[in-house]
């Protein structure tokens, strides 16, 4: 045995004896063996660990009864007000209590709330938090069960109103751990929080809302199951291991810094979004698995209403199923262009069956999407606009639009992907612009006012095939729009869609290239349509070229000067004389 288990064992021997605690007001009758104990008011203390000499008060001793009928508020905030400042441990034995009221804990520190076997705590006043926790420092709950009424927390006729009536309600609190406890039935919410937040850990949790019918879509009516909205600081917080559903929202946290959002279950949210955060920095969101919402998967945005850029935002390997959008990192309609979301990245998530698309980034500058594994969207698979950085090593597969629609505004390199079976079921409605920007593999453009005057993409090693058939609605493989330069090598399409250009395309290597720079390396009936140029390599005019090749009849074309030991070079563009070429100097 440890030193640690006889500290427990002589803990539990000194707990469970009669009169041995020597606690004023604490009946602990004299336990006969083997029987189990039957009085009511019996301290089950065995997962009981008292650290050092702190006061530690049964709720039961001061007169709750736990039964499920009467009403234990009054004999709970007793227990409550025998606690002193420094806090200690208010123990709930097993049982069902019922309060019609909040039970308010102000100015603690070193606080323990926490269960000893099966405790039920049932809200049975409309519109009223359960526990309510003012201006604490080292908060712990644990092990405890918080039942609600169910109703609409708002009396609005909307009921949108964010006013955090919740199970469990904190404000100005510092160091806190709420491990082990379950939610159900809670118009308002089942953990919220305003004013700061330090220091917290919310652990292995349960939230279940309301559900449906009362949530409606894009309802505020539940809130949150985890979240701050209306806080002034929230610092250092982690959300951990926590089982979400039928709440209105999953998570939330607005102005966060330094925030781990990891391991959760969020499941069946028929409201809004799964996990919601506004200009939250310095957060990581990993390993969450967040199917079947309404609204969004994960957002991270930038209201007008906040002063400052957000950087170092990390939302990697999750698994996101049935969504509206998968992940959305992005400023809303009225932020500057100036305004940016700085080193994002997207990294190694699994989206399946998004409504709309897969991922919506926006005002990105040095982000990085990459070995994202995106499948059967109904919009695009990946959208981005004022965006920079690497977009690398994704699978977009079956989308409805187009698989990459980009505007970028610096350097930025699309390298590495695989794009299957996009633009399946575009947009194609009179006045629309499906039959350009919809209906690619690859989108490139630029926005109206790009930080870089004259953005550089570059385009390699990524592989176009349309496995399921090439649809008729696949108007470009790619198509580059003016004034994006694009560097272009190395990419492999299997499909006979063209390549459309209207802004300048250039080789990266003009010695070591493959023969065709663009187009299909492995299609020779691959076209070239639109104003920009193309280069491939050849010892002879490319009149001379076979028919396979991507020279065609009515290219004009300029002879390069070759590098040093290198073949010559043509650079060839469209609609010219046949046969036609000249030297380039």
């Amino acid at each position: 045995m440890t030193d640690r288990d006889a500290t427990r064992s002589s803990r539990r021997a000194i707990l469970i004896g009669a009169g041995a605690l020597g606690l004023a007001g604490l009946a602990v009758p004299a336990r006969a063996e083997p029987d189990p104990p039957r009085h009511p008011r019996t301290v089950i203390a065995d997962d009981l660990i008292v650290k050092g000499p702190v006061p530690w008060v049964d709720v039961r001793a001061y007169g709750a009864i736990g039964d499920g009928t009467t009403d234990d508020t009054d004999a709970i905030r007793s227990a409550v007000a025998a606690l002193p400042p420094s806090g200690g441990t208010l123990l709930w034995s097993a049982g069902s209590y019922s309060v019609s009221g909040s039970i308010v804990f102000d100015g603690f520190t070193d606080l323990t709330v926490r269960g000893a076997g099966g405790v039920a705590i049932t809200q049975v006043q409309e519109l009223t938090k359960t526990f309510e926790f003012r201006s604490c420092t080292g908060l712990s709950v644990r092990d405890l069960t918080f039942v609600g009424c169910g109703t609409e927390h708002s009396n609005e006729p909307t009921a949108t109103s964010f006013n955090g009536v919740a199970a469990i309600f904190l404000f100005d609190v510092t160091g806190v751990l709420i491990e082990h406890c379950t939610v159900r039935n809670h118009a308002g919410g089942g953990l919220r929080w305003s004013g700061a937040l330090e220091s917290a850990w919310f652990v292995e949790n349960t939230f279940v809302g309301i559900g449906v019918p009362s949530i409606e879509p894009l309802a505020n009516n539940s809130d949150f199951a985890i979240g701050g909205f209306a806080a002034t600081r929230n610092v250092d917080i982690t959300i951990t291991g926590n089982d979400i559903s039928a709440s209105c929202f999953g998570i939330g946290v607005s102005g966060g810094d330094r925030v781990v959002i990891s391991g959760n279950r969020i499941h069946d949210i028929p409201g809004q979004h799964g996990i919601y955060l506004s200009a939250t920095s310095r957060v990581t969101v990993t390993d969450n698995v967040i199917t079947r919402t309404y609204g969004l998967g994960i957002k991270n945005q930038v209201a007008e209403s906040y002063p400052g850029d957000v950087s170092e935002v990390d939302v990697s390997h999750n698994l996101l199923v049935e969504n509206q959008t998968a992940i959305v990192i992005a400023t809303t309609s009225g932020v500057a262009q100036s305004r940016h979301l700085t080193n994002v990245s997207i990294v190694g998530n699994i989206i399946r069956g998004a409504r709309e698309s897969g991922i919506y980034h926006t005002a990105g500058v040095d982000s990085r999407i990459a070995d994202n594994h995106i499948d059967d969207t109904g919009n695009y698979g990946i959208y981005l606009r004022f965006v920079s950085g690497d977009i690398t090593d994704n699978s977009i597969r079956r989308t409805g639009w187009t698989g990459l629609w980009a505007q970028v505004d610096e350097l930025t390199t699309i390298r590495g992907n695989v794009f299957v079976d996009n633009a399946i079921a575009p947009r194609t409605q009179p006045g629309d612009l499906g039959r350009t920007e919809w209906s690619h593999h690859v989108y490139l453009g630029t926005p109206a006012e790009p930080r870089t005057p004259e953005p550089v993409a570059v385009l390699t090693d990524n592989v176009h095939s349309a496995p399921s058939g090439e649809p008729d609605t696949l108007t470009a493989l790619v198509r580059i729009s003016s004034p994006v330069t694009t560097v272009w090598s190395d990419n492999i399409n299997l499909t006979a869609a063209p390549l459309r250009v209207d802004g300048t395309i250039r080789h990266s290597d003009t010695r070591y290239s493959p023969q065709a720079s663009i187009g299909a390396e492995t299609r020779g009936d691959s076209v070239v349509s639109g104003r920009g140029h193309r280069e491939f390599h050849a010892a002879a005019s490319p009149e001379t070229l076979p028919a396979s090749s991507l020279y065609a009849v009515g290219d004009i074309c300029w002879r390069t000067d070759p590098a040093a030991d290198g073949p010559l070079a043509w650079i060839c563009i469209t609609a010219g004389q046949p046969g036609t070429w000249r030297a380039l100097s």
